[in-house]
């Protein structure tokens, strides 16, 4: 057996030991993994356009592999990037993520992200290993460009922040003032926030008039965006796709809104300027 096996077993067992110390109200509790069974179509596609002070700046964009096949993992890709206008008015950023969800209880096998924004940039790539409990992470920045490679502990499995926002549409919102907690990995553990504030009825250009939620997330870590982990979203009742989301960026108040939709749920919105 591997020094690196005894080194994981005392330290699964140093953290066991520390709780029972707690003990009770006082022992950490963390979130419950829900399992839950995706089911995306083939070449599925979002893009969202992205405003700031009622100037698009950008585009948002999530995606599906072009061919699904059954039982076997899906890879998810979300991008943002800004415009021309988006550089010069807003400052540039990009991001670039993708994962690989496990189709049978929804939780992640693999997460890779590459953040920049004006001159910083964060890359990170993760590997699960469930059985073993840990996970693999490479991981460097503008301000330390040789990636360390770490392995750490986590005390189940996980998701990442793609399929957070895809979670709505497998597990489906019930009722105003419902509440989610999950554990996710982006450059540590920590767990995210969900809670439904609301229920209207929004005009969505090229679909009409839907029935929607208001949910606010709440990742303590940035994500998928450089500069944010909150966000307030718009969720499509029938379908659980978000339709529009807003956080407050460096530089002011920003706006996604679902424009296009190729190979959707929803009915397909033709725009995409």
């Amino acid at each position: 057996m591997s020094l690196r096996y005894f080194a994981r077993a005392f330290f699964a067992l140093l953290i066991a030991a520390l709780a029972t110390v707690a003990g009770g109200e006082d022992a950490p509790k963390r979130p419950p993994f829900q399992p839950f069974k995706p089911s995306y179509r083939s070449g599925e596609s979002y893009i969202y356009s992205v405003y700031w002070k009622g100037i698009k700046i950008g585009q948002m964009s999530f995606w599906t592999n072009t061919e699904i096949k059954q039982d076997e993992p899906v890879e998810l890709h979300f991008q943002a990037k800004s415009n021309r206008l988006g550089k010069w008015l807003y400052g540039y950023f990009r991001s670039d993520c993708r994962c690989m969800q496990d189709i049978s209880d929804g939780s992640t096998l693999s997460f890779y992200r590459y953040l920049d924004w004006d001159e910083s940039f964060l890359e990170e790539d993760l590997k699960y290993d469930y059985p073993k409990m840990e996970v693999r992470q490479s991981f460097r920045t503008d301000k330390h460009r040789e990636p360390s490679i770490n392995y750490r502990l986590i005390p189940g499995k996980m998701m990442d922040p793609i399929t957070l926002f895809q979670s709505f549409r497998f597990r489906k919102i019930t009722e105003i003032g419902e509440t989610r907690a999950m554990d996710l990995y982006a450059a540590g553990l920590w767990t995210a926030s969900v809670k439904v504030t609301g229920k209207t009825s929004a005009e969505i250009e090229g679909i009409g008039r839907r029935e929607v939620w208001i949910a606010s997330v709440n990742l303590p870590s940035t994500g998928v965006l450089y500069e944010t982990g909150d966000f307030a979203l718009e969720i499509d009742v029938q379908t659980g796709i978000i339709v529009q989301a807003e956080w407050n960026g460096t530089r002011g108040a920003c706006r996604a809104a679902l424009v296009k939709a190729d190979n959707s749920p929803l009915p397909n919105p033709e725009k995409a300027d």
